[in-house]
């Protein structure tokens, strides 16, 4: 494939490389017939002739193109060819994002406050929670993976390891996939992956926007991995809010049934809790669960029981009725209940002038 000025499928002119990984280039480019510039990512050549790479590569435009959210990158096509007559590629037409990687605001800026981390993390929750409902799972969520708008928003990218949950695997079975410093437990262990492994990875994200580095490290991939596996959490300095603590060592629970596994699983109540309306546990019920002593984070009172409330308790009176919001699965898989938690986590780490002489275990009164 050609360089700057190669024009793809008769309609796509390179204009600059912006990426690159191991399996292909983006790059900059116009479309000559909408007059507008899109990122095209396109195939290394040696690997368009590996079957399997290709298939992989094809199936990720298939899978992000089927997710429709603001917060999922957008495929505008997907081509085969030859370059203006040189050797034969494939390649993805996506929206150009206007924006950087959160790895490198996150190395020009240092570690985040709480307040910008969880809006972060809630922004990406809310794009995986879109392609969980699909029944895909990315597999490699991580902060380069992960692009800030110029106005704040994130945008989730590169699928390219991306799973269907009911298609056929393209990877070996036990083979392992992703990037070592944000890998699951069970993915380093090369077992079956759900919604669950990118929830864990977000924990990662989320632990290393906090502290400036990720919970673990190592001389290698495969030492790193064994430390998902074995070695307990380090858990974030006591400086960070309680619920916010609570938060990520959930997501980071290596059991991956213990994290935000789905709807259905969240709304349980652990031991001694208390069942609220909509199936959340209610704010100041007991037992020894994750959420223990953090108040619930996954019905209407969560604003509340975290030092915020709900505006005109939307939410709680809709559950309480037995209705939801029209459009919205009960019990999808994904990252549903995880967003409530971190936005609910993102409303208590605020500070509260109505605080003072409550009792740190009580939950806030709405108005």
């Amino acid at each position: 494939m050609g360089g700057a000025g190669t024009v793809l499928g008769g309609r796509y002119r390179l204009i600059e490389k912006i990426g690159g990984g191991a399996m292909g280039s983006v790059w900059r480019a116009e479309d000559t017939v909408l007059a507008r510039q899109v990122a095209v990512k396109i195939l290394r050549s040696e690997l368009f002739e590996d079957g399997t790479a290709a298939q992989r590569f094809r199936r990720e435009a298939q899978l992000v193109a089927a997710i429709d959210h603001p917060g999922v990158v957008h495929v505008h096509d997907y081509g085969e060819g030859g370059a203006d007559g040189d050797e034969r590629c494939a390649y993805i037409v996506m929206e150009l994002i206007d924006g950087r990687p959160l790895d490198r605001v996150l190395a020009d800026t240092g570690p985040m406050g709480v307040e910008r981390t969880l809006d972060l993390v809630a922004g990406a929750l809310d794009a995986l929670h879109a392609a969980h409902r699909r029944d895909i799972v990315h597999r490699d969520v991580k902060p380069s993976n992960l692009m800030v708008r110029t106005d704040g928003r994130v945008t989730v990218t590169d699928f390219g390891i991306a799973r269907a949950l009911a298609s056929t695997k393209l990877t070996a079975p036990f083979a392992i996939i992703g990037t070592a410093l944000y890998m699951s437990p069970e993915q380093a262990e090369g077992a079956a992956l759900g919604p669950a492994t990118d929830l864990y990875s977000i924990g990662v994200v989320c632990y290393e926007l906090l502290v400036g580095e990720p919970p673990f490290t190592g001389d290698g991939p495969l030492q790193i991995a064994l430390k998902h596996v074995n070695q307990p959490v380090p858990e974030l300095p006591e400086t960070f809010p309680v619920a916010v603590r609570a938060l990520v060592a959930r997501a980071l629970a290596k059991k991956p049934e213990e994290r935000f596994a789905d709807a259905a699983a969240r709304g349980g109540a652990g031991p001694g809790g208390q069942q609220a309306p909509g199936g959340g546990r209610a704010a100041g019920g007991g037992g020894g669960g994750p959420y223990h002593g953090v108040g619930a984070v996954t019905n209407g009172s969560a604003r509340a029981s975290l030092g915020g409330c709900e505006p005109g308790g939307g939410v709680a009176r809709r559950r309480a009725r037995g209705g939801r919001r029209p459009g919205r699965r009960s019990g999808t898989r994904g990252a549903s209940g995880a967003r409530v938690a971190w936005r609910a986590a993102r409303a208590g780490a605020r500070p509260d002038p109505q605080a003072a002489g409550r009792s740190p275990s009580g939950p806030a009164r709405c108005p």
